[in-house]
């Protein structure tokens, strides 16, 4: 009798115990395939986000709390404000800083991001395309927060939820004066101003989004350069991969780890009853000289199980993914996703093969006739 035959005569005996042991890898992958495709989406919004309010900046500076990518936008915030004496501190010949403001706002019924940038005069609202699809394509006059203003135009090159416009709009808009959430400069001289003011006291100036900063005023991001001798990742590739590890340290990947280690468990758990079940089996096999079948028997049914575990996992996965992101899951998430599920098969596949395997390999032939005796 082939291995395949005999799991599928096992399998349809133990019902049970085989039901039990799908239903809880399938939803172990199942919450890693959500939690990855969750953390791409919000690298892919992250980083277009990024090239939004970047541009061609060689220089970027934020608030001495630095920024972070709102969770249900995807976009940049700041955290905190640059005040104006900062930015008088910050002012060299030569170079332009050119002021952004930003902040969340309630705008046709759903949470967006405004910004409002001093290179933008038009008064009017510009708006992402998502956005503009909602009003039929056409300007028209709208509140926000109480206050008239209007939707001018659609540029398809901003990230989906936001709108740009006029300082000046953007300041009556969100009620702020002075100040700003962070400064741009794409001058040449700018990487030379950087190193500069980097012992103006309270500034801290760093290549790094993830390293520790101990600034009281502003941190003044290099774009393109580095303060370290060779560093040989950009700035754009270090704030994507701090976005995902941020992603994957909230409440929700913590939890989808600790289901995974849970799905590990269950695996290693179901080996060993599996182990217990067909010791009639496994002492036939060890009285004929046939040990090495015993392995082939656990590497078959755990590459069978964790093959249909994976299939059903990542199903039920990519639903809750098309659930929460609709229209925002793209195929690049999903085979991002996929990827990071099948990266945990070989680790089961392997955990659930080998532990049973040992337990047997350690006992002798006598002792495995023994115990069905």
């Amino acid at each position: 009798m082939s291995i395949f035959r005999y799991l599928l005569r096992y399998f349809t005996r133990r019902r049970g115990r085989a039901s039990l042991t799908l239903a809880g890898i399938s939803v172990s992958i199942s919450a890693i395939v959500l939690a990855y495709g969750l953390s791409g989406w919000v690298e892919s919004h992250s980083s277009r986000s990024l090239s939004q309010v970047l541009g061609d900046a060689k220089v970027w500076v934020v608030p001495a709390r630095g920024v972070k990518v709102d969770s249900e936008t995807g976009l940049i915030v700041p955290q905190g404000w640059i005040s104006e004496d900062t930015i008088q501190i910050l002012q060299r010949p030569g170079v332009h800083l050119t002021r952004v403001i930003a902040g969340p706002i309630s705008f046709a019924g759903r949470r967006v991001v405004l910004y409002g940038d001093e290179r933008e005069h038009e008064p009017g609202l510009t708006v992402s395309s998502d956005l503009w699809s909602e009003f039929d394509r056409e300007p028209r006059p709208v509140k926000i927060g109480g206050q008239d203003t209007s939707i001018g135009a659609e540029r398809q090159s901003l990230a989906p939820r936001s709108i740009i416009t006029s300082l000046a709009t953007a300041r009556r808009l969100l009620g702020i004066r002075d100040g700003a959430s962070w400064l741009l400069s794409s001058s040449g001289t700018s990487i030379t101003w950087a190193r500069m003011v980097k012992d103006v006291q309270g500034i801290k100036v760093t290549g790094d989004p993830g390293s520790e900063s101990d600034a009281q005023r502003a941190i003044v991001y290099l774009i393109e350069g580095t303060v370290a001798r060779f560093d040989p990742f950009s700035f754009r590739t270090k704030f994507s991969a701090l976005i995902i590890n941020s992603a994957l340290t909230t409440v929700f990947g913590i939890t989808a780890r600790l289901i995974f280690l849970l799905g590990v468990s269950l695996a290693i758990t179901s080996s060993m009853v599996g182990l217990r079940e067909r010791r009639d089996e496994i002492a036939l096999f060890a009285v004929t000289g046939l040990e090495s079948n015993v392995f082939l028997l656990f590497l078959a049914e755990a590459c069978v199980t964790q093959i249909m575990c994976l299939l059903v996992g990542s199903g039920f996965g990519l639903v809750f993914l098309w659930l929460v992101l609709r229209n925002g899951l793209a195929i690049q998430i999903i085979a991002q996703a996929l990827g990071f599920g099948a990266v945990y098969l070989p680790v089961l596949v392997v955990l659930s093969t080998i532990i049973p395997s040992q337990a047997v390999a350690k006992r002798r032939p006598v002792e495995l006739v023994r115990g069905i005796i």
